[in-house]
């Protein structure tokens, strides 16, 4: 599972040091597998046995680990493997919590991605549109200096399909689409690429655009709304 930082907030990891010969060095989780983990580290020379100190709920807890650096091309950061010892996941009971939190986050993770191409319909469907939560059917699209009022026609884990005002968008420009929430409260904002745009006039003449948008890095909190959405359509049809 890659990290960013909505994972990291979402497992409530406020930071994370490995402790080598007794020294700490600072380290970034990129990508996370139960006890397997690559970082990335502010030294170029670790090996062997090592701690890792992870700062979780305002707490510290500490877990025996291996660590090797992995070969790359980029000399400017210093990547390793960290192999952490499969009994530190029950030696407490915080590393316990830590550890079932990771693998409910790494089951979502593998069923995002598996649905992540599957589109389900929104558009004006008061229903669907109360299922997801958003606060209203209408969102903004950020496209330059512009802000433009938009509708969800459907969304996945990946992307999704929108209409917006009028017809000057192109293949391969990135945008921004920001959607309000409520229950609770929030606006989420995701960069995204227009993959596909058409242009439509509509009966009373206007000029509006739908696009297809992909997106580069969805937060979390939106495959989460999406993955709940998802679920009470399955639920519905049950």
């Amino acid at each position: 599972m890659k990290v960013y930082k909505e994972i990291l907030e979402a497992l409530k990891i406020e930071s994370v040091y490995v402790i080598s010969d007794d020294t700490t060095f600072m380290c970034y989780p990129l990508e996370i597998e139960d006890t397997k983990w690559k970082v990335s580290c502010d030294s170029e020379f670790l090996s062997g046995k090592i701690k890792l100190k992870v700062n979780f709920f305002g707490d510290n807890f500490y877990l025996s680990a291996s660590i090797e650096r992995i070969k790359q091309e980029d000399s400017c950061s210093f990547i390793y493997e960290v192999v952490i010892n499969e009994a530190e996941k029950k030696d407490s009971i915080q590393k316990n919590i830590f550890f079932m939190m990771l693998f409910d986050m790494e089951e979502d993770s593998r069923e995002w991605n598996k649905r992540k191409e599957e589109r389900y319909e929104i558009g004006l469907d008061e229903e669907r549109i109360s299922a997801i939560g958003f606060k209203s059917p209408e969102h903004i699209i950020v496209s330059g200096k512009k802000q433009l009022p938009c509708v969800v026609n459907n969304i996945s884990y990946s992307g999704m399909k929108l209409t917006t005002m009028e017809g000057d968008f192109e293949k391969g420009k990135k945008v921004c689409i920001c959607l309000s929430f409520v229950n609770p409260i929030e606006q989420i904002a995701i960069i995204g690429t227009i993959r596909n745009c058409f242009i439509k006039t509509t009966k009373s003449g206007e000029i509006v655009s739908v696009l297809s948008l992909e997106f580069e890095m969805p937060p979390y909190e939106y495959n989460k709304r999406v993955q709940k959405f998802i679920e009470s359509l399955l639920e519905k049809k049950k």
